[in-house]
């Protein structure tokens, strides 16, 4: 028989290991998440700086062209090849609150270097706590080296 007052306890049990899990469920798929829009992004800002590597300041190609130096990246040439490189690969879509962040450039004549940020929304957290929070910032940074560095 029994003792009086124990029933139900289990149900509420239960129900508590239930709303513990479906936390966790949503806390990793959240994080996964993140780290894979993260990683898309990496790969789009490598690709940018792939394409602004190879990106040059023309009229600086030229002046330095005969005498057999280095062709010239600039912050401009690497800036602007780099939103066009965005725009072709649509990542605009991909990522709405898409910036190309303060050190893209070229810091030594012949790398660029690209820095994006985004603001993600966090899925599997109810948008009024995600407008609280702002979303999560991630930025990225990628750098490649000009193929025309005879150096290199």
């Amino acid at each position: 028989m029994a003792p009086r007052g124990d029933e139900g306890r289990i149900t509420v049990l239960v129900l508590g290991y239930f709303v513990v899990i479906a936390l966790l469920v949503g806390v990793v798929g959240g994080i996964a998440a993140v780290q894979s829009a993260r990683h898309r992004l990496l790969s789009v800002a490598d690709a940018a700086a792939l394409e602004a590597s190879q990106a040059l300041d023309e009229p600086g190609y030229y002046a330095v062209g005969a005498s057999g130096g280095a062709p010239p990246l600039t912050d401009g040439s690497v800036v602007a090849a780099v939103e066009e490189a965005l725009v072709a690969g649509g990542a605009a879509e991909d990522f709405p609150t898409l910036e190309v962040g303060p050190l893209t450039g070229s810091p030594d004549g012949i790398s660029a270097q690209v820095q994006l940020s985004v603001v993600l929304d966090v899925p599997m957290v109810p948008a009024s706590v995600d407008e609280l929070a702002g979303g999560v910032p991630v930025t990225v940074l990628s750098r490649a080296r000009s193929p025309l560095d005879p150096v290199g």
